[in-house]
């Protein structure tokens, strides 16, 4: 991964960024994904950035900032091809959180 990164510190697209994310997805380090993915977007230039919004979220799920997922699908949602997935990812969270509250009320 070493030079990937070197790759994507270097170059003005995002690409590579994004390429260490899916390698740090695939590992399942969703904070070290999550920083590549936030790193990918603000460089821009890349192919299909609804994706890597999709992509942010669903690592933001894994770490719990739900509140920041949401916002991450949001942006998906903006693209047709990612919008049916990321409402259902929102939904989801909203189902998660709301099931937290009950408990919590319950208990």
């Amino acid at each position: 991964m070493a030079p990937l990164t070197k790759a994507a510190k270097k170059s003005d697209k995002g690409k590579f960024y994004e390429q260490l994310a899916q390698s740090h997805l695939q590992d399942e380090q969703w904070a070290k994904a999550e920083a590549a993915l936030e790193k990918a977007l603000e460089k821009g230039q890349l192919e299909k950035p609804a994706d890597t919004w999709l992509l942010l979220g669903i690592a933001r799920v894994r770490t719990e900032k739900y509140d920041a997922a949401i916002k991450a699908f949001r942006k998906a949602g903006d693209d047709d091809d990612t919008a049916r997935d990321a409402f259902r990812w929102i939904r989801s969270i909203e189902r998660r959180l709301a099931e937290k509250r009950n408990a919590k009320s319950d208990g």
